[in-house]
């Protein structure tokens, strides 16, 4: 960042801006911002077709013969499709551990799933942050943020979000019972880096903390209270938004940061959980280039002179126009 774009605030500083939180200082983040994910999605697939894009639903990955360079698809529990190509690009999320040791890469990683639940306020709060506020994570050592105040694109206001431990990528129902529904990637191996957390006292307080401000307003009003002093379970509506964060595990615990593994045919982007959506376009464009440059593809048809700022800047271009922007 530029140093024009942040400043470091004191105690009487934060007050000046945003009375309403307490606390003995802040970095101020002149360009924070907002985005509807869901919209950019929804027109990235409208746009799709016109670059001769298809999108299938309903199939799921069932095997990779890097050999051949063949993707096989499973339409349900029937039709088996078999895609070949020069190369195949794993960006799976929660499921792109799994497609990547299909291809015979990350072997030495697990994952553990953890559904981020939110909170709307109301509007009887006052006075109202005008800023989005992050509070300084208590468990530094784990990749979760604390609950936050965030305003959303459309001017709504949420508190979260919770980190709840789920067995798999898509458990979205908001139950204890659901941890004992299988098929469950809590067993997947390599199981011991799992293991190890799993014998953490501090790792284990965390994880029933998370699920406490999952399933109790009072709870996660308490936690904001910390930052946000005038917060009230009261002012907390009803439930908000929810997604799914995939961490790795190794043998050192959790990695910190994006992997990215090349393996014959095959690129794989794991991991990718900060700062996810909202980082989700331009990183799309420093992954095309990293294919470029391990010959994964056609260099000479990228152009990504300035260090993929052209690539990224054209990409930037094509969407937003579309969007009408």
């Amino acid at each position: 960042m530029d140093e024009s774009e942040f400043q470091i605030l004191d105690k009487g500083g934060v007050a000046a801006m945003e009375p309403s939180v307490s606390c003995e200082g802040a970095f101020f983040s002149r360009t924070d911002t907002s985005v509807s994910f869901g919209g950019y999605t929804s027109k990235l697939l409208e746009i799709s077709p016109s670059e001769s894009l298809e999108v299938m639903y309903g199939h799921r990955v069932t095997g990779i013969d890097q050999a051949n360079g063949t993707l096989e698809l499973r339409e349900g529990f029937g039709n088996v499709r078999r895609i070949g190509a020069r190369c195949i690009l794993n960006v799976s999320g929660g499921e792109s551990l799994k497609i990547a040791k299909m291809a015979e890469a990350a072997k030495e990683y697990s994952v553990l799933h953890f559904r981020g639940d939110y909170w709307m306020v109301g509007p009887g709060m006052s006075p109202r942050p005008r800023h989005n506020i992050y509070s300084v994570p208590k468990h530094s050592e784990y990749p979760f943020l604390d609950p936050h105040y965030i305003i959303r694109h459309d001017g709504t206001a949420e508190v979260g979000p919770t980190a709840s431990l789920v067995s798999g990528p898509d458990k979205y129902p908001r139950s204890d019972a659901e941890l004992r529904k299988g098929p469950s990637d809590l067993l997947s191996r390599p199981l011991m880096p799992k293991a190890r957390l799993f014998l953490n006292r501090e790792f284990l307080s965390l994880v029933r903390e998370e699920w406490r401000s999952s399933a109790s307003r009072s709870h996660m009003a308490r936690r904001v209270k910390k930052f946000l002093p005038g917060m009230d379970e009261k002012y907390l509506t009803e439930r908000g938004l929810s997604g799914i964060r995939h961490s790795l595990v190794d043998r050192s615990g959790f990695v910190p940061e994006a992997v990215t593994i090349v393996s014959g045919r095959s690129f794989h982007v794991l991991n990718f959980n900060s700062p996810g959506a909202t980082g989700a376009p331009a990183y799309a464009a420093y992954v095309i280039g990293m294919m470029g440059s391990s010959g994964l593809i056609d260099p000479r048809k990228i152009n990504t002179r300035d260090g993929g700022n052209r690539l990224w800047g054209r990409s930037l271009d094509t969407v937003f126009s579309a969007m009408g922007y």
